[in-house]
């Protein structure tokens, strides 16, 4: 079981947190704790194995961060120039279904009872034609991403909350 600690935050600084949706702030701060343990053990003069570890892990972090930034900014721009509202529909209700039981995670490759991974997951969801097509999960994703290979999980999920938080925006206004 992870550990709980309590931190204090601004009426401000909370109030606005608790305005937006879908976003994991005990794993916000997670990061930010990593990041910080990772500049102190940059910054020893002699590092022992574990320090080395913690720079390297706070360097991922960054590298894995980009990608996100990278999948949120192209969701919403998806979102907002070439999704349906249906798509849009579909991808909120799969998100909310799924959410609590997986925890962030919606948008992992395939177990040993599907094959198919994320990225190709999350196009069978917003696109009731796509049936279990790859080549149509390929398409999409190419069009997205300029790439003729699937985008990792990370990129998807964030993608797809970038889409969701367009969504969350405009969808009561339809």
């Amino acid at each position: 079981m992870p550990a709980r600690i309590s931190i204090y935050l601004a009426d401000d600084l909370r109030r606005r947190m608790d305005k937006v949706k879908g976003v994991n702030w005990s794993a916000v701060a997670a990061e930010a704790f990593e990041r910080k343990l990772g500049e102190l053990a940059a910054q020893k003069q002699e590092k022992k194995m574990e320090d080395v570890i913690q720079r390297l892990r706070a360097s991922k972090l960054e590298d894995d961060s980009e990608i996100v930034a990278q999948g949120r900014h192209d969701g919403h721009a998806w979102a907002k120039d070439g999704a349906t509202a249906a798509e849009l529909k579909r991808l909120a209700k799969y998100m909310d279904r799924f959410e609590a039981a997986l925890q962030g995670e919606q948008f992992t490759c395939g177990s040993e009872s599907d094959a198919y991974c994320g990225a190709e997951r999350f196009v069978f969801e917003i696109d009731p034609n796509a049936g279990n097509d790859r080549m149509v999960a390929s398409d999409f994703w190419e069009g997205v991403t300029g790439e003729n290979e699937y985008p990792d999980n990370e990129y998807v999920q964030a993608f797809a909350e970038g889409a969701m938080a367009l969504w969350s925006e405009v969808a009561d206004k339809l």
